[in-house]
């Protein structure tokens, strides 16, 4: 469920991004401004003018953009409408699609002609729409709401009433379809999948659809198992390649990058820094106005490296491993480069601590990219050869110490055996 609100997510910021990128008008929320009218016969056509006057005020023609702490969409919006904000309520009506970010989300007898695309921590849904894509915590569809053909849900806890004219797919932890005079009437298709198996009211399925309770079997768990390692060796053999040919400085960068436990400590740390620095950044960039589109550029700039991170991070593994295996033809690479993609994504697969082996890795790869980007002081060629110098002498002297320690260790075994005799 995780992984899908993962997906979900990653997609709605894409969408909002590329859309952001061509033309943003951002608005703020009037009051009331319908204007009175007094009708008499004299004033009859100044009344008619000022009527319409006062209509063409209430419609916002184009996308509406809409990023703050609190939000209340309570316009007639002739278009998109893009919300980003902590506690947001939909009152108004929107004649296109509506993508939603939020914390606690509520429709309020709203009205959405085609789509909604929603991800928060908890939704309320009492409105008519076209289409219903959410990915939340909690969710509540209440008995007066509609949606004229499918429901696409997934969610911790959700009670679920509305009426939906076509398919419902949901996916949750627990599900409430209420009872009686207070169930859902679903026109289509019921297909959910749950911890246990929810009673169905009488009444509930409209049409000539049915009820399905799906429970994940063995064979699809290994399916989706499939496809993640499938996706995953795609992945990194097609950013290696788009790597090689588009940017071979980049390639070089990745084919010089050296690995220690030093160097994969700081690159952690990088990574974690990077990870708390975008976050405040995005918040502080929300909190202004004129910041909202830098933050969503921020956001996607960071999404689009965290794609990448740890393909890169397997393409500068294998090439550390190039002088133990001799590597030297490109086939060779890409079959040592997929082994070592599959080993990363396989550690993240491992029950109760693969997330954490997951998160470390992400970060690891994240500060090692970012890190090649960090201006670092160029040393010359004497302060170079010094140092290589000192790597020969520090290897001179453990050698050294070395064959003491074994000269005193034969040293001791002959006095013992003289001592015997």
């Amino acid at each position: 469920m995780s992984k899908k609100f993962s997906k979900l997510l990653l997609t709605l910021l894409l969408i909002l991004v590329i859309v952001s990128s061509f033309s943003v008008c951002f608005a703020e929320v009037d009051g009331d401004t319908t204007k009175s009218v007094t009708t008499t016969s004299e004033t009859e056509e100044a009344t008619t003018t000022e009527n319409t006057t006062s209509t063409e005020d209430e419609i916002y023609n184009g996308d509406l953009y809409l990023f703050d702490n609190n939000v209340v969409m309570d316009k007639l919006v002739d278009g998109n409408v893009f919300i980003f904000g902590s506690n947001v309520e939909i009152t108004g009506q929107v004649n296109g699609n509506l993508f939603v970010f939020a914390n606690t989300l509520k429709f309020n007898e709203c009205y959405v002609r085609y789509s909604i695309f929603a991800c928060a921590n908890s939704v309320y849904y009492n409105g008519a729409c076209n289409d219903l894509y959410v990915a939340c915590n909690n969710l509540e569809m209440t008995y007066d709401s509609y949606v004229v053909r499918d429901v696409k849900a997934t969610a911790s806890d959700a009670i679920f009433k509305a009426a939906v004219g076509r398919d419902v797919d949901l996916s949750c932890a627990k599900v409430d379809f209420g009872e009686a005079e207070s169930a859902p009437i679903i026109y289509g298709n019921l297909r959910y999948s749950a911890k246990s198996e929810a009673t169905i009211p009488e009444g509930v399925m409209g049409g000539t659809g049915s009820a399905t309770y799906n429970t994940p079997s063995i064979s699809e768990n290994a399916v989706d198992v499939l496809v993640g390692f499938l996706t995953c060796i795609v992945t990194v053999l097609v950013i290696y390649a788009l790597v090689n040919k588009f940017t071979p400085k980049f390639a070089e960068k990745l084919s010089n990058r050296k690995l220690s436990a030093i160097q994969i400590l700081k690159a952690f740390g990088i990574g974690l820094a990077s990870l708390i620095i975008v976050s405040i950044l995005v918040i502080i960039l929300l909190a202004i106005t004129i910041g909202a589109k830098l933050s969503f550029i921020l956001l996607f700039l960071y999404s689009t490296l965290c794609l990448i991170s740890v393909s890169t991070l397997s393409i500068i593994i294998t090439n550390a491993l190039k002088p133990t295996f001799k590597i030297e033809k490109t086939y060779m690479f890409c079959l040592i480069l997929t082994l070592v993609s599959i080993v990363l994504y396989g550690i993240t697969l491992i029950p109760f601590v693969g997330g954490i082996f997951g998160f470390i890795i992400k970060m690891v790869a994240i500060g090692l990219l970012i890190d090649m980007y960090i201006p670092h002081k160029e040393l010359s060629d004497e302060e170079k050869a010094a140092i290589e110098e000192a790597k020969k002498q520090a290897k001179a002297d453990k050698e050294k110490r070395k064959k003491e320690k074994l000269e005193a260790k034969n040293l001791k075994k002959e006095e013992k055996k003289n001592n015997k005799i």
